[in-house]
């Protein structure tokens, strides 16, 4: 399938502002050295349970900026429907029994926030920068602040400084959202709004199923399964309900890379060993992942290792499931990604600045590309945290030829 979906300027004033500045981000903008740091500390504890209570938002995320030290004085506006306050790690599995259920839910994307703005309906513009602090997990066990010795090596080829390393609240690692997501929002304006849009115009999706989910809000259970499907065009607009979102019935095609060659075969990124404690659903032990976004119908694709899925699960008096206070949290490896907005490039002609653009977005490099977070070894990979919320529909039923990024060029090394 090619890459490019339709006409237009996809990435063109991004790939233009890439030589317009040098200095896009503040990020790149600013410089810090290394020092000695103390205040590393594993944070495996679960997240807060009450996402969506406001007082433990604000309070939560002042006491993680005192102890991480980022700089940032602005606790988020407490308005969020997704992505709430975490502590470091992803929920534990639970000690409970395994599911009884054997019901199959397949839930749509409706809302996608990048952290260019609030986790909210109405994307309300993150003034302050901080909105990608609370989307995610700690990854690498660390609370890494600009002052951190113990960790990976930084691209200071690609001017990267230790502002790039700073984590978010209680440790969550998300450099895509404070480095990467600026550099694109400058661009691309209302961002999160804009990719939302293409999803809720059945331009495309992220599909993420499960079998053994019940109707409880509390349910507590080990033995369920999951899996990311890549939602492909809805093939025209999809229907929604009253809310604006999508209905139960709603029968949305599939890239064939989501499967093993059909439908009946199965997933091709299968969660055996999902559960969910006290209503949150988790997808088990991380895994890869593969994320296809649309910005002005230019697919981006990212490929995120060691992901971990998580969203608070709930049935409304209709009957309709409903994933909310979502996360997707893993590891982008940068040459992959470097790869695939390469690629854009050269599809876009803007071959002369790419260079640039690449080494902004290498200087995000945060994290090694397995997750760990070890000194003296170089960060290859860029942590990343997304939000979003999606509504329960109907099983997949076809299945259309993926994109293809093994055929598709890039620019040469040296741009021209």
């Amino acid at each position: 399938m090619n890459r490019s979906l339709s006409c237009g300027l996809p990435l063109a004033a991004l790939l233009a502002a890439a030589c317009s500045s040098s200095t896009p981000t503040e990020s790149l903008a600013d410089s810090g050295s290394p020092q000695s740091d103390a205040s590393h500390k594993d944070a495996a504890s679960a997240p807060d349970a009450s996402h969506a209570d406001a007082g433990a938002h604000d309070a939560h995320v002042a006491d993680a900026h005192q102890a991480s030290d980022t700089g940032s004085d602005a606790a988020l506006e407490a308005e969020a429907d997704a992505g709430g306050p975490t502590d470091a790690g992803r929920p534990p599995p639970p000690s409970g029994d395994a599911t009884p259920s054997t019901t199959r839910t397949l839930f749509a994307l409706h809302h996608l926030w990048l952290g260019d703005s609030l986790p909210n309906a109405m994307f309300t513009p993150d003034t302050t920068g901080t909105a990608w602090e609370t989307f995610g997990y700690n990854i690498d066990g660390l609370l890494t602040t600009a002052a951190s010795t113990d960790v990976c090596t930084l691209d200071t080829a690609a001017n990267a400084t230790t502002k790039d390393q700073v984590d978010g609240v209680g440790g969550i690692d998300n450099s895509f959202g404070k480095n990467v997501v600026p550099l694109l929002a400058s661009a691309l304006p209302n961002l999160s709004m804009q990719v939302s849009s293409a999803i809720t115009s059945g331009s495309f999706n992220v599909l993420i199923g499960t079998t053994g989910l019940t109707n409880s809000p509390t349910q507590t259970n080990t033995g369920l399964t999951g899996a990311i499907l890549s939602g492909a065009p809805y093939g025209g607009t999809p229907p929604l309900n009253d809310a604006g979102y999508f209905l139960p019935t709603d029968d949305w095609p599939v890239y064939s890379s989501s499967v093993k060659g059909s439908l009946d075969a199965g997933p091709s990124q299968l969660f055996d060993m999902a559960y969910v404690t006290n209503g949150t659903w988790v997808n088990g032990s991380p895994g890869d992942i593969t994320l296809v976004l649309l910005l002005q119908n230019q697919p981006l694709i990212l490929q995120i290792h060691e992901a971990v899925v998580s969203f608070t699960h709930t049935v409304d008096a209709h009957g309709q499931d409903h994933a909310t206070n979502g996360f997707i949290s893993g590891v982008l490896k940068t040459s992959e990604f470097l790869n695939e907005v390469n690629i854009v490039a050269y599809e876009q002609m803007y071959c002369a600045e790419a260079q640039l653009l690449l080494s902004f977005i290498a200087a995000a490099s945060d994290i090694v590309h397995d997750g760990t977070n070890t000194s003296g070894v170089a960060c290859d990979g860029i942590s990343i945290g997304l939000a979003f919320d999606a509504d329960g529909i109907a099983q997949p039923t076809s299945v259309v030829p993926s994109i293809d990024a093994g055929a598709a060029m890039g620019c040469p090394a040296d741009g021209g």
